[in-house]
């Protein structure tokens, strides 16, 4: 890539312009690809609007992916769990067993329609579906992946293999060609739909614009600098309550099972580095760092958002 070329500059302009013209959403990584893959076929002004009616028009409503919060992005994970209890038991099982969220997997699946997790030519056709019959495709398209590759992905046994098959594996070399996926897709929205799952509802109050477009408010001294707030509000008391008991109760936890493991390597007699539960001398021994921090440590080297440990945000949204 050459830094600061003709399309960068493009991208910079239409989302510092769609910024300020939607700053309820402002930047959030993700548009960017949106962004980018529209200025591959479209003048910058074209861009721009087509980035409004993909967050805006309710066919496709990304405006409640990118808000504060991702209320979007909570409701489609949640139903997407959904879709894989009641038709892929068997892989919903085998990704619980590993400690397998499905946030860790798929947030380029619903943030960018699929960018960098397909092959960019099966891409194209996935948008091109997506924008003719709306948000049902992604829905669809995150079941028909998952339906194709059961087999490869019931082989896997650690939480890191299956996220790198799903994340890299799949973007290099999807296996099946784009007329065979594209059928697999087609089947796969006739089959939601006899089951009421194409969809997961109306959107939320949250999820909708609140603001008006195209009005710039000036921001303040203390948001141009990023001075934090004396108080906290509500919502963010809230959060840190949230955090901090599942932090406690996971610590407490992971003392349960070294007790149990302890107990179990003295009454059978085992010593030495392989079964010693010393952090300094056996790596595999540190179950936090292993059960607690792999989720998040994968998240960080191969999603799309950096801007917040969306492990902690998953554990939150779904304990209200």
């Amino acid at each position: 890539r050459e830094r600061y070329s003709i399309k960068q500059q493009s991208l910079f302009k239409v989302l510092t312009a769609y910024a300020i013209y939607n700053s309820e959403v402002g930047y959030c990584q993700g548009m960017s690809g949106l962004a980018g893959v529209l200025l591959m076929y479209m003048n910058e002004e074209d861009a721009f609007w087509a980035v409004h009616i993909l967050l805006s028009n309710p066919k496709y409503a990304m405006h409640g992916l990118y808000k504060e919060g991702f209320p979007k992005l909570t409701r489609f994970l949640a139903h997407h769990d959904r879709i894989l209890t009641k038709l892929l038991p068997k892989v919903k099982k085998h990704f619980d067993k590993h400690g397998l969220d499905a946030i860790l997997y798929s947030l380029k699946w619903f943030f960018v329609c699929f960018i960098e997790r397909v092959p960019f030519n099966l891409c194209l056709r996935i948008w091109d579906i997506y924008l003719l019959d709306g948000e049902r495709v992604v829905t669809a398209m995150a079941y028909t992946i998952l339906k194709l590759h059961k087999r490869s992905l019931l082989k896997l046994n650690d939480m890191d293999s299956i996220v790198h098959y799903i994340q890299v594996k799949l973007y290099k070399d999807f296996v099946y060609d784009e007329d065979t996926v594209v059928r697999h897709l087609e089947q796969s929205m006739d089959e939601l739909k006899r089951h009421k799952l194409d969809l997961p509802g109306p959107p939320t109050k949250e999820e909708l614009p609140s603001r008006p477009f195209g009005l710039f408010k000036e921001p303040t001294f203390e948001e141009i600098v990023g001075i934090r707030k004396e108080t906290f509000t509500e919502k963010e008391k809230k959060t840190n309550e949230i955090i901090t008991l599942t932090s406690e109760a996971a610590k407490e936890a992971v003392e349960r099972d070294r007790e149990c493991q302890l107990s179990v390597g003295d009454s059978v007699g085992f010593t030495g580095s392989k079964f010693s539960f010393d952090p300094s001398i056996d790596d595999a021994s540190s179950l936090l760092e292993c059960e607690h921090t792999g989720s998040r440590r994968s998240l960080a080297d191969t999603s799309v958002t950096s801007t917040a440990d969306l492990s902690v945000f998953s554990t939150i949204t779904r304990s209200r």
